[in-house]
């Protein structure tokens, strides 16, 4: 405590000594009590932003797990037509179809 608040304060006794601390303590609480709205108010503000950048990293898993099937049904298509064209059989001279 300041010299000169105390100085200032004797004149007052012991009631003017508890109307300063009474004060003090109100004026801090009032602090504490800001400095809470303001947390409060920011974590809200994140709340709301990390639900939005949840829900754009949603989208995006779903748009590429849809490109994925994608891929792995063309490359299936794909790889069952090089197999088809090797499979068919070479129709020789001697296969009656092939002399009509």
């Amino acid at each position: 405590m300041d010299p000169t608040t105390i100085t200032s304060l004797t004149p007052f006794g012991a009631a003017g000594l508890i109307a300063f601390l009474w004060l003090t303590e109100r004026r801090a609480s009032a602090e504490r009590e800001r400095q809470l709205t303001e947390a409060h108010e920011r974590l809200v503000r994140q709340r709301s932003e990390l639900s939005l950048l949840v829900g754009v990293v949603r989208e995006n898993t779903r748009a590429l797990t849809a490109l994925e099937a994608a891929l792995r049904t063309r490359s299936a298509a794909s790889s069952a037509r090089s197999v088809e064209s090797r499979m068919t059989p070479k129709q020789s001279v001697e296969d009656p179809a092939s002399a009509a």
